[in-house]
């Protein structure tokens, strides 16, 4: 999206301004496993049916302010620490809202049972890949990531700390090997999406309200699928400099 902005504002026409930056389109992450073929003999993803669509929903975006956000991470490693668990709060986990819109999700539905509760989001794996990739790679370097507690601990007033910590966790075992479970990707997903998992689309680090295509940025950024994927956006804000817009397509009821 941001070189398609940047060549609609150029002067120079789209052949031209190829040239100048190119990006690397051959594919350069090293594969020692064969996760290609594999992935490859998956066949597509299920297409969504005309009855899939949801019609009697609502569209809503909420905001997470930058101090709300501050508070939220410093609440975080003291009530971890008071129950002995202790972790790394990175700002991933709070600044992209994933574990708070996880808990308001969970206590919207009233899902407070021991059931485990599903949460699935994508990982940027750019600055863990070995050997690395240049920036200017254009492929895929993204995998997904899945968290799961039981959902009585999410509604509990210390969830918003439990859902953190099941998130870090997640996190943090990238560093070791991004590709470890690759194979079992689709399987986890499959599983998780038949237990109704909360989906991630989009990322505050995308920038989406930086995008000028010689416009001027944009007033408002939506992403149209999560009207049948059920998954909620989560982007930076367009009014507050790090802050988060949280948007989602709830049913009416």
């Amino acid at each position: 999206m941001a070189s398609w902005a940047s060549a609609c504002r150029s002067a120079l026409s789209g052949q031209e301004w190829l040239c100048r930056r190119r990006p690397y389109l051959t594919r350069l992450i090293t594969d020692p496993r064969g996760l290609y073929t594999v992935f490859s003999k998956m066949g597509p993803r299920r297409r969504v049916a005309e009855e899939d669509s949801a019609t009697d929903v609502v569209s809503a975006t909420f905001t997470l302010w930058r101090e709300q956000i501050r508070s939220l991470k410093d609440l975080v490693p003291a009530k971890a620490q008071q129950g002995k668990t202790l972790f790394h709060c990175s700002t991933v986990v709070v600044a992209f809202a994933f574990a708070f819109a996880w808990v308001c999700h969970v206590r919207a539905r009233g899902h407070g049972s021991d059931r485990i509760t599903h949460f699935i989001f994508i990982a940027d794996c750019w600055g863990r890949l070995r050997p690395s990739v240049p920036a200017e790679y254009c492929g895929n370097r993204v995998r997904p990531c899945f968290a799961g507690v039981k959902s009585e601990d999410l509604i509990r007033c210390d969830g918003f700390v439990v859902a953190s910590a099941a998130i870090g966790r997640v996190i943090e075992e990238l560093e070791a090997d991004v590709l470890n479970d690759a194979e079992e990707w689709r399987g986890r997903a499959q599983a998780a999406m038949a237990e109704q998992a909360l989906t991630v689309a989009g990322s505050p680090r995308f920038r989406v309200y930086d995008t000028d295509m010689g416009w001027r940025r944009p007033n408002k950024v939506e992403v149209t699928s999560i009207r049948t994927s059920g998954a909620i956006l989560v982007g930076e804000s367009r009014e507050d400099e790090g802050g988060v817009e949280i948007g989602l397509v709830p049913p009416k009821e």
